[in-house]
């Protein structure tokens, strides 16, 4: 004996359990969040930006040597800029590793 007030506890009843999936979808995102800023709480004030930028130059220039060529120059640009490097920061770390 199916009765009205049968699809309406069932609609109710999706109702509540959309909303719990949200909510819990919400905590997910705030526990991620406060994780992701407590992994980055321990960079330095630029962001860590600096010092992953020069880990990555060193992976394709040695340490302490210097860019020879405009063309060297260029190539280790596209490289760091491809790496998700601002540009700004890009040039001015070239630029100080670049031969007078």
């Amino acid at each position: 004996m199916p009765s009205k007030a049968n699809p309406a506890y069932v609609d109710g009843l999706k109702m509540l359990a959309r909303r719990d999936l949200s909510e819990a979808r919400l905590r997910d995102r705030r526990t991620a969040r406060r994780v992701a800023d407590d992994v980055f709480a321990g960079l330095d004030e630029d962001g860590g930006h600096d010092s992953l930028m020069e880990a990555s130059l060193a992976r394709r220039l040695p340490s302490g040597a210097k860019i020879e060529d405009d063309r060297e120059f260029q190539r280790l640009y596209r490289y760091l800029i491809g790496q998700g490097f601002e540009a700004d920061r890009v040039l001015l770390l070239l630029n100080r590793r670049k031969r007078p």
